[in-house]
């Protein structure tokens, strides 16, 4: 599909929603416009949760953080016509071995279910868990290993057992689009981040990593002295281990 197809087919639910999303909407289109969201799809998820009248969504405020978190990633993109022109730079990167979970923001009809099934923290539904080698020498797995790292600030209060501020609040929504961003260097998990929107993920968990770069690691909860990882982590990381 072209980019003029897209922006019309973004353009045509401008005219629904609530009247303060509107402009939030535009502002998606023109980034679609200059071609700095990549994928399609991303940037219609976004625009259909804005243009929405369910009181759900409206309420839950997701509509919203999903756009703050377009907005923190692509404002400054580079448009992809530009990234195709620029000289690829080669550099040495460290092949991390991991364990994850992500999760999603749950709604209310599917929050007891999820929660029986034991596949839920902290409000936040366990949409995906597994063992995943990406390259990547970014800091960032190392600052939130054994940490849950949330766009769905309900979570984090439930988390932090206070309010979070605004400091954090915006610490979690710049780490978090910092580290879907690296983990889109391993295949499968750049095939799910696209097919599905990065807006279907709202928390990110790396249970267990070993670094297979030049300074080989490995980190683990349930074994590094290194780590004073919460009680909590540490649960969650066994049902990993019995779910894959």
């Amino acid at each position: 599909m072209s980019v003029n197809r897209n922006v019309k087919e973004l353009q045509s639910y401008s005219r629904s929603g609530p009247a303060s999303n509107k402009p939030r909407i535009k502002q998606i289109i023109e980034l679609c416009k200059s071609r700095k969201i990549p994928n399609f799809k991303t940037a219609l998820n976004a625009v259909v949760l804005l243009a929405s009248n369910h009181k759900l969504t409206i309420s839950s405020n997701r509509a919203v953080k999903t756009y703050d978190q377009l907005m923190a990633k692509y404002s400054d993109a580079v448009p992809i016509t530009g990234i195709l022109s620029r000289r690829a730079v080669k550099r040495k990167k460290a092949f991390l071995q991991m364990t994850a979970v992500f999760y999603g923001s749950m709604d209310e009809e599917t929050e007891e279910q999820v929660r029986t099934q034991n596949k839920s923290f902290k409000g936040l539904k366990q949409i995906k868990a597994g063992n995943f080698t990406v390259e990547s020498d970014s800091p960032i797995f190392s600052k939130w290993f054994g940490k849950l790292l949330t766009t769905d600030y309900d979570a984090l209060e439930k988390l932090l057992k206070r309010p979070p501020t605004d400091a954090e609040k915006k610490e979690h929504l710049r780490d978090f689009v910092e580290m879907v961003l690296q983990l889109k260097n391993n295949e499968d998990l750049k095939f799910f981040f696209e097919h599905h929107g990065e807006s279907c993920v709202s928390g990110i968990l790396i249970a267990k990593m070993e670094n297979h770069g030049a300074d080989s690691e490995t980190i683990d909860p349930l074994t590094s002295p290194s780590r004073n990882t919460e009680k909590v982590v540490k649960n969650i990381y066994t049902s990993i281990l019995q779910l894959i």
